[in-house]
């Protein structure tokens, strides 16, 4: 995944940026004294990013030109009310506050409708940007764990609280961190669904940014348009004041800059009018070929800029942004990041954890969840950005606060689950984990002081303790903290559930590595996300397309596929794919899916329409960076989750009984009858098809013998449905149905 990289500066980039012919200082100091110094802050571009595929962005154009959505000249969103006031950064965090302090407030603000210049629709920069250049990107952390307001964290870009305004993170490697479940918590109800990025080097190209900043690619969930951050060269800028008589004359353009790129900004507008005289011919022309190459393409525009938001307060350049001529952006490639944020979010399980280490580098938490109860290992996992060896020093894990203490007390925290569970019934009882991985060398120690999961599903939240025998954490060694949840009949039933992993084997591969031991194609199916499955580098690369065919043991239902890409690096990575599904490995027929998988160390998913077979194939056609090379940490298929004839489960003594009283397709008011052994209360539950419930009667508690209930369906249309009697002790039934008005 891509990440805006902050390095080392020195103190020659405080003094070495120029601004030609501007009358603004070569010293680069920002004027307010109250404010920020203004310095380059070395950014720099990845080597690697999320980027749209070509024929992507042609689709969605044509698509947005058959819907009659056209540009108008001009759309800016400076002074939005949903962005937030034009600020000074706080040390070389350039990259956090274009990408959360402008862009992901913002867009999160635009989409819920409420104010940006208030404290608690303001995101701080240094959540992320104090730990983003480690082995968490400030995407990742807004992803995992969403981003505090300034309210909890303690202040508008660095915390008040926890920290103190420093150039760089490594200015300040005991830097704190924050601490209270109250805090953590708010973080998590503002994510990030992900980001991607796109190299603006055609016509085509920067339409898409201009429908993105125009209507958000016609998404009118949102109030209005949105916004893309970028990276550019600081160093050597040529800021030029647009001549009288011009378009928006007396206003700064950004002429042109040196070679190395090293600050971040934020495309918050375009301008299709402003223009520059490059050529010194006294006009400003889109149609001349103005470089001498002998075509007129975006290099020859004098016509048409972007409107860039900087973060170094409201007395640089035009109250804080620049124009910056659309033919830059194809000179130097220049790229632009979109922030997808999660709408209507709200984390629905929760791990609330209490506990201390004094090497806060040397330890790695991830969440895990098995489907079985009172498991010991998890089944599936997710790495625990910013707790992943985080930090720059041996130090406790809340670190230096503002107050000038190292805090050894234990850090309470929260880390959400909810994504976690996706493909399992947690309306049955379930293990969820904390895992904790401890270096060995030089190692630390520490303990955990409590844990508990928060259940929000349902009307009332449910809070379940972990018991731990043995809390100590020490040096060189994995710790696995279980908590066996209870049935939640509240709790949606998941649309897909995985199928047997261990049934799988490799039935074909056109190509492993060899001479490394975690290169072989098993590991795509070895539940391990450490291992991984390599087409061949060594003495030679095999050339695409590669394929992988994996028997599923038996035949099954497929309706997805899941790939977790290697988690260390891009190479391999899957981007162009097919999938095949079949019951005879010599005749695969069309393929059920094909598309493009993100550049990202997170799972992807393909899903389609579903069909019965005991083979898969998955046929990749391209690798995300153009290389020859094919890689997968783990393949796993997903199928739909049934919900068909009746469970039975002992509830104490006796058995449940049911039974119906009319036939499916059933009335609009029916009579469900049941059993009871024993004096309890029972909860009715209606569900959809994708798992949503839409009704929900509950009854006191009920006697043992025959009872019944009467449930409505006036109003609901037409389709199956399925209701799910739950009573404490392990009463559980389920039973599909089919309404027909």
């Amino acid at each position: 995944m891509f990440k805006w990289q902050i390095g080392l500066f020195t103190l020659s980039l405080f003094v070495a940026t120029l601004w030609a012919q501007t009358g603004i200082s070569s010293k680069n100091l920002n004027p307010d004294p109250t404010g920020a110094p203004w310095y380059v802050d070395n950014y720099q571009l990845p080597a690697s990013r999320n980027i749209i595929p070509d024929q992507e962005i042609h689709r969605t154009l044509q698509l947005l030109a058959q819907q009659g959505d056209t540009l108008p000249y001009k759309v800016s969103h400076i002074h939005s009310k949903y962005m937030r006031p034009i600020f000074n950064q706080s040390g070389g965090s350039c990259g956090a506050a274009s990408q959360i302090c402008y862009m992901f407030a913002y867009e999160i603000n635009n989409y819920r409708n409420v104010p940006g210049n208030v404290p608690m629709n303001i995101y701080p920069s240094h959540f992320t940007f104090m730990t983003a250049d480690r082995n968490s990107s400030q995407a990742e952390m807004a992803i995992f764990n969403g981003i505090p307001n300034s309210i909890f964290y303690g202040g508008d870009t660095y915390s008040k609280i926890y920290g103190r305004e420093v150039g760089s993170p490594d200015d300040d490697k005991e830097y704190g961190w924050m601490n209270g479940y109250g805090a953590w918590f708010n973080a998590m109800n503002n994510k990030l669904q992900y980001n991607d990025f796109i190299n603006i080097d055609s016509p085509e190209k920067l339409d898409y940014l201009k429908h993105w900043i125009y209507d958000h690619l016609g998404d009118h969930s949102f109030h209005e348009g949105g916004v893309a951050g970028t990276g550019l060269a600081i160093s050597g800028s040529k800021l030029r004041l647009i001549p009288s008589g011009e378009y928006a004359a007396h206003k700064y353009i950004l002429y042109d800059w040196g070679p190395k790129f090293d600050h971040a900004m934020t495309w918050a507008g375009y301008d299709d009018s402003v223009g520059y005289d490059f050529n010194k011919d006294g006009k400003i022309t889109n149609n001349i070929d103005i470089t001498g190459d002998g075509k007129v393409d975006m290099l020859d525009w004098e016509r048409g800029a972007m409107i860039t938001l900087n973060s170094w307060g409201d007395q640089w350049a035009n109250g804080g942004w620049v124009y910056i001529p659309y033919r830059i952006l194809k000179k130097y490639k220049m790229n632009a990041e979109f922030y997808h944020i999660r709408k209507n979010y709200k984390p629905k399980l929760v791990m609330k954890i209490k506990m201390q280490y004094n090497q806060r580098n040397r330890i790695k938490l991830k969440i895990g969840i098995a489907q079985k109860p009172n498991a010991d290992k998890p089944e599936r996992t997710m790495l625990c950005h910013h707790f992943l060896y985080q930090g720059r020093t041996e130090i406790d894990l809340l670190g230096r606060w503002a107050d000038g203490t190292v805090h050894t007390e234990p850090m309470e925290f929260e880390l959400d689950l909810t994504d976690l569970t996706f493909g399992y019934d947690l309306t049955k009882p379930y293990t969820v984990f904390l895992e904790a991985i401890t270096q060995r060398y030089p190692g630390g120690g520490g303990k955990i002081h409590s844990l508990s999961v928060v259940d929000y599903f349902g009307d009332q939240a449910n809070e379940v303790a972990a018991t731990i025998t043995d809390s100590t954490l020490l040096k060189g060694k994995i710790y696995y903290f279980p908590i066996t949840m209870p049935a939640n009949p509240d709790a949606p039933v998941p649309q897909y559930v995985y199928a047997n992993q261990k049934k799988f084997s490799i039935r074909y591969y056109d190509s492993q590595e060899t001479s490394a031991e975690y290169a072989p194609a098993n590991h795509a199916i070895d539940g391990n996300v450490k291992t991984i499955w390599h087409t061949k580098y060594s003495g030679g690369d095999d050339p695409y397309p590669h394929e992988l065919q994996i028997d599923l043991g038996d035949t099954i239902d497929v309706a997805c596929v899941e790939y977790t890409p290697r988690p260390d690096g891009p190479h391999g990575r899957i981007a162009e794919y097919e999938i095949y599904v079949s019951n005879d490995y010599n005749d695969w027929g069309a393929p059920v899916a094909k598309g493009t998988w993100r550049n990202t160390s997170v799972r992807e998913y393909a899903y389609f329409t579903t069909k019965k077979g005991r083979y898969l194939r998955l046929r990749a056609l391209s690798e995300v960076d153009g290389n020859p090379w094919a890689s997968a940490a783990e393949i796993n298929v997903l199928k739909p989750y049934h919900v068909t004839g009746i469970e039975h489960k002992n509830l104490i003594a006796g058995k449940f009984k049911l039974e119906q009283n009319f036939p499916n397709p059933f009335n609009p008011t029916t009579v469900i009858r049941y059993y009871l052994p024993l004096t309890t209360k029972v909860t009715l539950n209606v569900y959809n098809v994708l798992g949503q419930k839409i009704k929900k009667l509950v009854q006191g508690k009920q006697s043992a013998g025959w009872h019944k209930v009467q449930f409505n369906a006036e109003g609901l249309p037409s389709g199956i449905y399925f209701y799910r009697l739950h009573a404490a002790g392990g009463f559980d039934c389920q039973r599909k149905m089919i309404l027909l008005h």
